[in-house]
């Protein structure tokens, strides 16, 4: 059977999401009988035209998701589908995926006997979580009106799919597919990276610098850490221009700027972030064991495990404390500055170990992190 995929992803253009890339515009687009066509933002204010992305084709229409725009969106999805679906080759059924957009669900479900399947991933309880009480009563109200339209839900980790069924019927179809890494490494790039001569140990952390992750908690561990030794550097990507300045503010940080041990930057692109892993030995993914980060899929710990890097990683997030135990790619730590100290001191002391992880974290990542392992996944929620 053909089919015309189409999705509405909760991002603007370009999406440069490691889901989208990896999956939906790659793996997913080179399958010989399914066509994909992604919908997101014109946050730009550029063209809305159709344009190549990837393997799939990629309209920039919607409206950006803040406000009423939001509102507007729903008349704007209705439309889509419906033109869609009326000028759709007869030999293609139609398949409609929607991320993370409540709204834009309830649209979708419209149209639910026209589509082949209505698919629903949720990869974070932004019902919960995101934005004002009110917003979070909308979302939860919009997900329980669409319910029973939607054929098969989608979430990042299996705890993430236990909370989707506290909305979704139980008899649903489902699965979820880890966020992963979606670059690839030629192997004489990751072969350098591996046989580096190791100096000072070069950590790094890529990733949102939000003020839920507490990463002053992070950088006070760095601070002490380096307080007492200088063998080892630490660069960490992410965030904008203010959240630099705010991390920059943690006491005894501005010392060890001037030195060189650490870096505090602001988000770069992918080309530059992969860069900066082959750079590294370390990667930091120690995000606190919140109840809103317990089904976190941890896409930076497949990263740095894809780049050939070890890992220091948190406990309490479920999927990262598997992967990390799987792979012996890389060491658990407490979410506390003194658990977090000794964690950098045991792996800076271990020189060899750390290539023997890279190693192990390289196996692991291309025999387990990948999405092409995880297609079938998708594919059986089309029927």
């Amino acid at each position: 059977m053909n089919y015309l995929f189409v999705a509405f992803v909760d991002k603007g253009w370009p999406p440069s999401h490691s889901f989208v890339d990896g999956m939906l515009a790659s793996v997913l687009a080179d399958s010989k009988n399914v066509r994909v066509r992604i919908y997101v933002s014109n946050s730009a204010g550029g063209s809305g035209r159709p344009r190549r992305y990837l393997g799939a084709v990629c309209i920039p229409s919607l409206f950006p998701r803040e406000g009423l725009k939001r509102l507007v969106n729903f008349f704007k999805v209705i439309f889509i589908l419906h033109r869609t679906a009326r000028k759709k080759n007869s030999h293609e059924s139609l398949v409609v995926f929607v991320r993370n957009d409540p709204i834009v669900l309830l649209a979708s479900s419209v149209f639910y006997k026209k589509c082949k399947s209505l698919i629903y991933q949720s990869s974070f309880p932004h019902e919960k979580f995101s934005g004002s009480v009110v917003k979070r009563f909308f979302s939860k109200y919009l997900l329980l009106l669409s319910r029973n339209r939607v054929s098969s839900i989608l979430a990042v980790s299996p705890d993430g799919l236990l909370r989707m069924y506290e909305t979704f019927p139980p008899n649903l179809k489902s699965s979820y597919i880890p966020l992963l890494c979606d670059f690839t490494l030629c192997e004489s790039q990751y072969d350098d990276n591996v046989k580096n001569k190791i100096d000072n140990v070069r950590f790094i952390y890529s990733g949102t610098f939000g003020s839920d992750r507490k990463l002053e908690i992070v950088i006070e561990a760095v601070v002490k850490y380096l307080s007492d030794r200088l063998d080892a550097d630490f660069l960490f990507i992410g965030g904008d221009e203010d959240d630099v300045r705010r991390l920059k503010q943690v006491p005894g940080v501005q010392q060890f700027v001037k030195k060189g041990n650490l870096k505090i930057e602001c988000k770069v692109s992918r080309s530059e972030l992969v860069e900066h892993l082959l750079c590294s030995d370390i990667g930091l993914c120690l995000i606190p064991p919140t109840e809103e980060y317990m089904e976190s899929s941890p896409t930076k710990l497949s990263e740095y495990m894809g780049a050939g890097l070890a890992v220091l990683a948190s406990y309490g997030i479920p999927l990262q404390e598997k992967f990390i135990k799987e792979s012996e790619a890389g060491l658990l730590v407490n979410w506390s500055v003194e658990e977090m100290v000794e964690g950098i001191g045991c792996m800076v002391k271990e020189v060899d170990n750390i290539n023997l992880m890279k190693v192990n974290a390289k196996a692991y990542a291309d025999k387990k992190l990948k999405y092409n392992l995880y297609k079938d996944n998708l594919l059986s929620l089309f029927e």
